[in-house]
């Protein structure tokens, strides 16, 4: 693969493709070590030609450094959706995974936002929303790490989303 020896029951990933990953088993028929390539994220299903139908883009899931693919369209609400990973993190300097995939929650979607002008103080006035985080919750997974120990990490998951008022941000227009 990359020219690396690793050993059995380590999994890793390739800097050329950062959606698969490849686990060092042992084949107790042959009583050799093989490897075994699996997709690093089960994506939840987007009709992509559906999405592009209806208007909408497609673009990769940054959770999921762009493995899993959403619809961008034009009215999608503010809800959480959920891929289901191996959550990958350091722990006291040593690179830990867990041993199967996990769910991970983001947030996203559009929620209404209008926004005018003040004719007599020339600034604007709106209503500005985020699609946010509105709950979470804490899971302690048990995770592998590199050095041959377990340890458990506590993961934020996100549990519901909504659309939160924010500052609309000032555009400032140049002058004649």
């Amino acid at each position: 693969m990359d020219g690396a020896i690793y050993p059995v029951n380590v999994t890793w990933v390739t800097a050329d493709d950062v959606c698969t990953t490849h686990t060092c088993v042992m084949n107790y028929t042959s009583g050799c070590p093989e490897i075994v390539a699996a997709e690093k994220y089960d994506c939840a299903p987007v009709d992509l030609k559906e999405c592009v139908k209806k208007g909408g883009s497609i673009y990769g899931n940054e959770s999921t450094s762009g493995c899993c693919k959403l619809c961008n369209s034009v009215a999608t609400p503010c809800e959480r959706s959920v891929n289901r990973e191996i959550l990958n993190t350091t722990i006291n300097g040593h690179v830990c995974w867990s041993a199967t995939k996990q769910d991970v929650a983001i947030c996203s979607g559009s929620c209404q936002t209008s926004q005018s002008y003040d004719e007599n103080t020339g600034l604007p006035n709106g209503i500005c929303r985020c699609c946010k985080t509105a709950m979470t919750s804490k899971k302690t997974y048990s995770m592998y790490c590199d050095d041959g120990t377990n340890r458990d990490h506590e993961h934020v998951e996100i549990m519901a989303c909504g659309c939160e008022e924010t500052a609309c941000e000032a555009v400032t227009t140049p002058s004649p």
